[in-house]
């Protein structure tokens, strides 16, 4: 089975010159510990580095691919807890990592791995921007997986979406939500959302 590069130097622990070598010059990372975009391969590494050494050790589960991107699911630890990830690669024709956007669940665990990666950091705390994905299994009913439940759940959440159970609605008066992406393999279903507060 194929997998991808980055993939490969996170699961073999690749050294940090080995991983620079993946990533184009003006690489772009978005995250939940992250108001707002980094840009630049040697900041990009830095925030990943620290994610990978206090998230781990790092456990991939799923591997799917479109055209555009790369989806990587995996689960970590933040404090003992479990966290679950996807991880999605933007690479550019030259085969480089150009974007990396990382979505996390449960919210109260994500919350432990923010503070964690601030204080590795020596950032203060900010207010996050939300983000979601939806996954579905082809033999159970739909379900909602998203960063600010603390439970899997088939019911409302940001931007609009469909499933078998019918219509999923965005909650009201918190923001706007933008489907940037579907990607799907025989496993599972996933949209990626942008979300932007009111």
């Amino acid at each position: 089975m194929w997998k991808h590069p980055f993939r490969l130097a996170i699961e073999s622990g690749a050294s940090a010159d080995e991983f620079r070598k993946l990533f184009a010059a003006d690489a772009i990372i978005y995250a939940p510990i992250l108001t707002k975009p980094v840009k630049g391969a040697q900041e990009v590494l830095n925030i990943i580095g620290h994610a990978a050494k206090l998230a781990g050790p790092i456990t991939y589960t799923l591997e799917v691919r479109d055209s555009k991107q790369t989806f990587l699911l995996w689960k970590g630890h933040a404090r003992g807890f479990a966290l679950e990830a996807v991880t999605i690669l933007v690479d550019g024709e030259d085969g480089l990592i150009r974007e990396v956007r990382v979505l996390m669940r449960p919210w109260p665990v994500v919350t432990l791995f923010r503070d964690a990666m601030y204080r590795a950091l020596r950032i203060r705390s900010k207010r996050l921007l939300g983000i979601a994905a939806k996954a579905r299994g082809r033999r159970s009913a739909p379900q909602i997986h998203a960063d600010w439940l603390e439970a899997d759940h088939a019911r409302a959440g940001y931007g609009a979406a469909q499933s078998d159970a019918g219509e999923i609605s965005p909650r009201q008066g918190r923001g706007r939500s933008r489907c940037r992406s579907c990607a799907r393999n025989p496993e599972c279903l996933i949209l990626h959302f942008d979300h932007r507060d009111a």
